[in-house]
């Protein structure tokens, strides 16, 4: 990575962008409201980053910020609560940089799955101990079936 800006990942019309802070070595996810977490394992290889919300109609939610390292081991969750709710639903997806097309990611992204489910830490946990083999957890069983597999 350069040395100091900012590199999106997603950008999700509507939803939000998940991005890192070089400066500041945070991830950072910006919609309805915003989230930050400290990670500086993240310029030093590879990372794996979930970013989740729970935005209900009424009452508070939730932004949910995860992350791990497997080179060091690293892991680190973030939940902010959130008081504002979404405006609308998704549009469109822009994958390694925003929207507008700036704040470019300098590297490559393995796998992304965008959806209006959540991770629960659950399912979070055995995609950060496989996380070459994991598939995608939204995938009805797919990781407990792929796990179970592995045990056999």
């Amino acid at each position: 990575m350069a040395r100091h800006g900012e590199f999106t990942v997603a950008d999700v019309e509507h939803i939000g962008r998940l991005w890192f802070d070089s400066s500041s070595e945070e991830w950072v996810y910006d919609g309805a409201q915003s989230a930050r977490m400290k990670f500086s394992s993240a310029s030093k290889g590879q990372s794996l980053i979930c970013a989740t919300y729970d935005l209900p109609s009424s009452g508070n939610g939730k932004i949910i910020l995860r992350a791990f390292s497997p080179l060091s081991g690293d892991r680190e969750t973030r939940t902010v609560t959130a008081r504002k709710k979404l405006k609308s639903d998704g549009g469109q997806v822009r994958v390694g940089s925003t929207l507008a097309g700036q704040a470019y990611w300098n590297g490559y992204v393995r796998h992304l799955t965008v959806s209006p489910e959540g991770m629960s830490a659950a399912k979070w946990k055995p995609i950060c101990d496989v996380p070459d083999a994991a598939p995608n957890p939204l995938n009805a069983d797919a990781l407990n079936r792929s796990l179970l597999a592995m045990d056999g």
